[in-house]
């Protein structure tokens, strides 16, 4: 993963009960601060989770360290919020994702897109998205709205209506990616 500094991470646990571990968990100081608070508990054979992550800032400059060298330029942050409860088998998660002044290049489309203020919610169903726009280069937008639902992870269904208008998806050359090059941009309703 390179050199790339996280922060400090602290963590504190008490036992309060013979089947229940009590604990709080933080990283700062980094490119990330984050936290999660909650609980472990065995009851009957079961493992239970009462657990709250509250991810307060995720640097761009992070997802582009730990990309592989498949994004650069990054600006802004990610923010999310999850509760998670259930059994450890069987978790049940929902929460949201909020992206804030955000902005990449995808080096292989030679492309920068940037998000202002874009929020995602995530349970187990899947993936609600309401309104997420996505900027070009050119300030021109692309509009997504509806769901990804998860029934099966590696079999998602799709269920988004897509608006864009002269939308620029590539402005690569072949140094950039040898196998598709060139300026393609799309319009959809």
């Amino acid at each position: 993963l390179g050199e790339e500094y996280l922060g400090n991470m602290r963590i504190t646990a008490t036992n309060p009960a013979a089947n229940k571990y009590d604990f709080r968990m933080g990283l700062a100081d980094g490119g990330i601060r984050m936290r999660v608070d909650g609980n472990y508990q065995a009851v009957n054979g079961e493992q239970l989770l009462n657990l709250q992550l509250q991810l307060d800032t995720l640097q761009m400059q992070l997802l582009t360290a730990f990309s592989g060298n498949q994004f650069s330029d990054p600006e802004g942050f990610v923010s999310a919020r999850f509760d998670i409860s259930g059994s450890l088998s069987e978790p049940v998660y929902a929460g949201e994702m909020r992206f804030r002044n955000a902005a990449l290049t995808v080096n292989q489309l030679n492309n920068r897109f940037s998000l202002a203020d874009e929020r995602i919610r995530v349970d187990n169903a899947g993936m609600a998205i309401e309104q997420f726009e996505l900027r070009d280069p050119n300030g021109h937008r692309l509009m997504v709205s509806g769901s990804i639902k998860t029934p099966a992870l590696l079999q998602p269904e799709l269920d988004l209506t897509i608006k864009a208008n002269n939308f620029q998806l590539i402005d690569a050359t072949a140094k950039n990616n040898p196998m598709f090059y060139g300026r393609a941009s799309v319009n959809t309703e």
